[in-house]
């Protein structure tokens, strides 16, 4: 009894420092994940192009706020040339998901051209892909957050909030589906 006691005991503490150990490594694949995040976006920031060469993938993507889709050698190309310069470029809010080989980097970037005063709001989207032993950046997305996105479309545009609006953003089929309904009602004849 004593002998099946001593290695349960044993067989819990391997058991709880294998627990302990994968808790630990999933603390540091977030960490790792966050500091690729901060790598990427700091090096945008700096014009950096050597630490950009080595964080992105060589299939890397950019679709910006614009919906041009821009490859690796494109954003490497644009910031040799200076055509791509930040005065300011700040990121929070970021969530960090992980799926196996793969993770997404979500948060809200502002940021201000150096020809600009105002600067703007950004949601983005990090896709970074394991290569290897290491993180690399393979897709971003970007999306201009529209002051007032929140609010019904006619309060966007200057009208007084209905009751109706307050609680419901319209989407486009409420303005389409009820102007396709006479194209794409059918005749029937017997």
């Amino acid at each position: 009894m004593i002998r099946n006691s001593f290695l349960a005991t044993h067989v819990a503490a391997i058991l709880i420092a294998l627990v302990m150990l994968s808790i630990a490594a999933g603390a540091d694949t977030r960490a790792d994940l966050l500091q690729i995040n901060t790598a990427f976006h700091e090096a945008l920031r700096e014009a950096n192009v050597s630490v950009l060469a080595l964080v992105l993938d060589n299939r890397f993507t950019w679709t910006n706020a614009d919906g041009v889709v821009e490859k690796k050698v494109d954003l490497l190309e644009h910031i040799r040339l200076r055509e791509l310069r930040y005065a300011e470029l700040r990121t929070d809010q970021e969530t960090v998901n992980e799926y196996g080989k793969a993770a997404v980097v979500t948060g809200h970037s502002s940021l201000r051209y150096p020809d600009g005063t105002k600067s703007f709001d950004l949601r983005y989207t990090l896709t970074l892909v394991k290569v290897g032993q290491h993180w690399k950046v393979a897709a971003y997305q970007t999306t201009v957050i529209i002051p007032g996105a929140g609010q019904a479309l006619q309060v966007r545009l200057g009208y007084p909030p209905t009751p109706s609006s307050s609680s419901l953003t319209p989407t486009i089929s409420a303005f389409l589906i009820p102007k396709m309904l006479p194209v794409c009602q059918l005749s029937t004849k017997s």
